[in-house]
C-alpha cells in the first residue's frame, strides 16, 4: 500500500453495470381473489365520497358482495343507559335490507330505544368479541331476525372517551370466525367510522362556514345600508364617493347629514375607519351611524361632535373599536368649511390653480380610546374650484406587489393630474391604486371623498 503524497496520483476504478430487461420479480395472480378486486374498487369510490350516508353505503354494498351469506348490525349507545341500545342500520343474507342505514348527520334520538337480549350482554364491556354457537332463537328483541345465525363478531368503534358505536357481524356457521376476523374486522370497522366521523365533521364545517357567510353577507348588506345611496346635492358643491370593502362587511364609513338651521341649511360630513375589518368593523361602523344620527341638537362644533361620539363608544368598553374620523360642516351661504380629526389621515386640498397640499391645522386621538379626543376646530374659506379629497388608510397602504405602500405621495400626484372636478379626483386615485395593486387583492377597505367648490 502507499501512502498518498506530493507527486502521487490516486487513481479511481467503477463498476460498470449493465442494464437489462429482464424482470427482477415475480407477478402473483390475485384475480382468484374476490376481496382484492372488491377493496380495490370500494376504496376507490370512497375517495370521491362527498357525505358519511355515502361512504356507509358503499362500505357496506363492498362487505354484502364479499360475505353474501352474512348479516350486518349497526347500532349506537351514545347518551344511553348501560344495556341500552338504537339501531342504526340492519341487513340480513343477501344483502336484503331490514332497517335503512340512519345517515350520521341526523339525530340518532328519533330511534327507539331497544334493550335486553344477545347484544345487551355483548356490548355491555368495551372489549371486542368474538362468540361462536350463538343460540338466538328467544332472544327478546332479535329472535325472528338471527335466530339462524350461530356465530357473531363484535367490533367497538372508537370515539374519545371509548365506544359508542358497534358493528356485529353476523354468519350462519356455528365456528365461522376466528382471531384474524376480529382484527380485519376492527381495523376495517374503525377505518370506516374514522373516515365517516371526518367527512361528518367536513359536512358540518361546510354547513357552518356556509350558514356564517350568510350572516356576513347580512351585515354587509346592512352596512352598506348604512352609506349614502347617492351623493347629496349640496349647494355650492360638486360631490362625489367611492367605496370598496376588503371582505364582505367593511370598517370604512362615510356620511352626508343636513343640518337645518335658521341661517339656512348646513352640511356635515364624515369619513370614518374602524379598526380591523369584516362583521366586527362593520358593527361598530353601526354603532357609530347610529350615534352620529342621534346627536341630540344641531352641532356648531366638528370637535364637539367628536367628543359626543367617543364618550358613547368609550361607555361600550368593547374591545377594539377604535375609530379615526375626520368630520367637517359645511356653510353654503359662506363658504366655510369648518373641521377637526380624531387620529384620522390628513386630506388633500387643492386649489383651483393646481397647488395641491395637505389640510392640516386640526388633531386628535382615535374615537373610543381616551376619556377625551382633545380634538381642535379649524376652518377654510373654500373659493370656486377648490377641492378636498378625504380617504381612509385603505388608500395609502395600498401596496404594490413589491411590498411597497402607495403613500400620500401617490395620492399628490394622482391629485395633480386631475383637472380637480370631484369625479375626477375620486376616479384619478381609484385608478393609481389600482395601478399600484398591478392586481394584487386590497388588503383594507378603501374610500375616496372628494367635494369642489363650485
Amino acid at each position: 500500500m502507499h501512502a498518498f503524497g506530493a507527486g502521487h496520483r490516486a487513481t479511481v476504478c467503477y463498476r460498470v453495470t449493465m442494464q437489462t430487461n429482464e424482470p427482477k420479480y415475480t407477478l402473483v395472480n390475485t384475480t382468484d381473489d374476490p376481496r382484492v378486486a372488491v377493496y380495490a374498487e370500494m376504496i376507490a369510490l370512497l375517495g370521491k365520497a362527498e357525505n358519511p350516508a355515502v361512504v356507509l353505503e358503499l362500505v357496506l354494498a363492498g362487505l354484502q358482495r364479499l360475505f353474501a351469506p352474512r348479516a350486518f348490525i349497526r347500532l349506537t349507545t351514545r347518551g344511553l343507559a348501560a344495556g341500552e341500545f338504537r339501531v342504526l342500520g340492519l341487513r340480513v343474507a343477501g344483502g336484503k335490507e331490514v332497517m335503512a342505514i340512519h345517515d350520521p348527520a341526523d339525530d340518532p334520538a328519533v330511534l327507539p330505544i331497544l334493550r335486553g337480549g344477545f347484544v345487551s350482554d355483548l356490548i355491555a364491556t368495551p372489549e371486542p368479541k368474538l362468540a361462536h354457537n350463538l343460540d338466538a332463537a328467544d332472544d327478546p328483541v332479535f329472535a325472528d331476525t338471527f335466530a339462524k345465525f350461530r356465530s357473531v363478531l363484535v367490533v367497538p368503534l372508537h370515539h374519545s372517551g371509548g365506544p359508542q358505536d358497534w358493528n356485529l357481524l353476523f354468519d350462519p356457521r356455528s365456528t365461522a370466525f376466528d382471531s384474524d376476523d376480529l382484527v380485519e374486522a376492527m381495523l376495517r370497522g374503525n377505518l370506516m367510522w374514522s373516515t365517516v366521523n371526518n367527512l361528518a365533521v367536513m359536512e358540518a364545517l361546510q354547513q357552518a362556514h356556509a350558514w356564517i357567510q350568510s350572516e356576513v353577507d347580512h351585515i354587509a348588506e346592512l352596512q352598506r345600508s348604512l352609506l349614502p345611496d347617492k351623493v347629496p346635492d349640496i349647494p355650492g358643491l360638486s360631490v362625489a364617493a367611492y367605496y370598496d370593502t376588503f371582505d364582505r362587511a367593511g370598517g370604512d364609513y362615510y356620511d352626508f347629514i343636513p343640518l337645518p338651521g335658521e341661517d339656512g341649511e348646513r352640511w356635515m360630513i364624515i369619513v370614518a375607519d374602524a379598526a380591523g375589518h369584516g362583521p366586527s368593523a362593520a358593527v361598530v361602523v353601526a354603532m357609530l351611524h347610529a350615534l352620529l344620527h342621534a346627536y341630540p341638537e344641531a352641532p356648531t362644533s366638528p370637535a364637539s361632535v367628536l367628543e359626543y361620539l367617543n364618550s358613547h363608544l368609550k361607555e361600550r368598553r368593547v374591545r377594539f373599536a377604535f375609530v379615526t374620523a375626520w368630520l367637517g360642516i359645511y356653510d353654503p351661504a359662506s363658504r366655510t368649511l369648518a373641521y377637526a380629526r380624531a387620529g384620522h389621515e390628513l386630506p388633500f386640498l387643492r386649489r383651483a390653480d393646481g397647488l395641491v397640499s395637505k389640510l392640516e391645522g386640526s388633531h386628535g386621538f382615535p374615537l373610543g380610546v381616551l376619556d377625551a379626543v382633545d380634538a381642535n376646530d379649524a376652518s377654510i374659506q373654500l373659493d370656486t374650484g377648490d377641492t378636498v379629497v378625504l380617504y381612509t388608510d385603505g388608500i395609502t397602504e395600498t401596496r404594490s406587489p413589491e411590498e411597497k405602500p402607495l403613500g400620500s405621495r401617490g395620492i399628490r400626484r394622482a391629485l395633480t393630474k386631475c383637472s380637480g372636478e370631484a369625479q375626477c379626483a375620486v376616479e384619478t386615485i381609484q385608478r393609481t391604486v389600482r395601478d399600484h395593486e398591478a392586481g394584487r387583492r386590497p388588503g383594507d377597505d378603501q374610500t375616496v371623498v372628494a367635494f369642489q367648490a363650485v
